[in-house]
């Protein structure tokens, strides 16, 4: 890589650039770490497992309303250990089937090779290599986080407001 990245700068100097692909392969790299997709491959578990979870319920209440009577309380205890063996087996087949991080880095690819030149590419490649860029990646989700629960704080009230408004002249028009 710091041979990679010596051929940039010096490349660069005389006005060309390494490959597109060489610099979309290497940007993305520093810009989307390991720790990101485990990250998001939590919350994706998460969404997945509470979707399941929610469906095995419902065909466990409709295998037990089924069910003859002398059946039930077995079909009761087989379904009490398996939501957790469920959830295991979800980790395990969605870490057989899917690499997040190279997902995460080929969409990231894609979209950046279709809104960047070389020469925009490379300066961001030099930016995201850069101290500041490496704190920037660090934090950027957070701040995305932040910045969403600070609009929540904001908007929930206004638009409690906007709304208790609209209901307010819907029920005026309806009584009067």
């Amino acid at each position: 890589l710091a041979l990679w990245v010596l051929q940039c700068f010096s490349s660069v100097e005389s006005k060309e650039l390494p490959s597109r692909e060489k610099i979309l392969h290497h940007l993305v790299k520093v810009m989307i770490e390991p720790k990101m997709a485990v990250s998001m491959r939590k919350g994706f578990l998460e969404k997945i497992q509470a979707g399941l979870n929610l469906s095995n319920r419902k065909i466990f209440e409709e295998l037990l309303a089924e069910a003859k009577s002398n059946r039930r309380q077995e079909i009761i205890r087989k379904y009490q250990g398996l939501e957790e063996e469920s959830n295991a087996h979800l980790k395990q087949v969605f870490d057989a089937k899917i690499n997040l991080l190279k997902i995460l880095r080929e969409m990231n690819r894609l979209i950046y090779s279709k809104h960047f030149s070389d020469e925009e590419l490379m300066t961001l490649y030099r930016f995201y290599s850069s101290s500041l860029g490496r704190k920037f990646v660090k934090v950027s989700a957070e701040m995305v986080l932040e910045t969403q629960q600070e609009i929540a704080k904001t908007l929930l009230p206004l638009s409690m407001q906007v709304s208790q408004e609209v209901q307010q002249r819907f029920f005026l028009k309806i009584i009067g």
